[in-house]
């Protein structure tokens, strides 16, 4: 097994050299970033290390997938998704306290906020 480290000291994101390209503003950072995920988690692993790099700061967790439920109306359906990203929501806290604990780091105590833009689906969590 060969080891290598890492120079953290340098710029990760500068150019390599001054006739490297740069990401023009006509392709937006975060779907560049989310092809490059889905060819490293589909067909190049090879290039994670080199995605995660440019990944950092960016989305916790993201997923699409097709709904298991049948939802009877969009309001339904507005109202599934919202109990999935709370569940997500509380898994994604209980995890970074325990990091921040094991660490002895200082715990936040603020509330997350989670938004919605369906006004059928406030009202009735309003309830």
């Amino acid at each position: 097994m060969v080891g290598r480290s890492l120079n953290v000291d340098n710029d990760t994101f500068q150019s390599c050299e001054d006739n490297e390209e740069v990401l023009g503003p006509e392709v937006p950072y975060l779907s560049a970033i989310g092809a490059l995920m889905y060819l490293t988690s589909c067909t190049r692993p090879d290039i994670s290390f080199a995605v995660n790099l440019l990944a950092r700061r960016t989305t916790i967790s993201w997923r699409s997938q097709k709904q298991t439920l049948v939802a009877t109306s969009s309001n339904h359906a507005e109202v599934i998704a919202l109990h999935e990203a709370s569940r997500e929501c509380v898994w994604l806290r209980y995890m970074t306290q325990l990091i921040l604990t094991s660490c002895g780091l200082e715990n936040d105590r603020n509330p997350t906020l989670i938004y919605e833009d369906n006004s059928a689906c406030v009202s009735q969590m309003k309830k």
